[in-house]
Formats: structure tokens, sequence, C-alpha cells
């Protein structure tokens, strides 16, 4: 696996899309603002747009995060890719 040398800014880039989830995962476990059974769904490209299942320890709100480097998204897509979380999650 590749690694980075850079110091300082951290460039996404320099990680392939697992170890960005990976990292995004990390961020969540170590935030303490989210329950402890943090789901990663890990099935790259079967995923329907989860790669992370959190849920708010205040709240009880769940959270559908997709973890994505777009340099840039436009609002069509990304209404899209929210429509097809809550329709394939609604029941959850």
């Amino acid at each position: 696996m590749f690694q980075s040398t850079t110091k300082g800014l951290l460039h996404f880039e320099d990680l392939d899309p697992k170890m960005f989830e990976v990292m995004y995962r990390n961020i969540l476990d170590t935030s303490e603002n989210y329950e402890p059974e943090i789901k990663s769904y890990g099935i790259e490209g079967s995923d329907d747009g989860v790669d992370i299942l959190c849920i708010e320890k205040s709240s009880k709100l769940k959270n559908f995060i997709q973890c994505k480097r777009y340099k840039k998204i436009s609002s069509s897509d990304l209404k899209e890719i929210v429509d097809r979380i809550v329709e394939k999650n609604k029941n959850d």
C-alpha cells in the first residue's frame, strides 16, 4: 500500500477509496458523538450510495454517509444520491 510522506495538509488524493472511507470512519469513531455501533458496508460498488451508517448519541438520528472525493458536484447529482439512499433505507 502506498503511504504518503506529506507533512501538514492532508492530500486526500493520495488515499485509495477504501482508505479514504477508513479515515472517515476513524474520525467518526473518535468524535464521541455517535453510538459505538458504527456500521461500515464495505462492499465496493454494491452499497447503493451508503458507505457508513452511524447514529447520533443525543438525537438518535441515523446518518447515512457516502464517502466520495468530488472536486465538483451538481445539486441535481447530489439530490439523486440522497434520494437513492433515502429510498433504499426508508424502512430501516
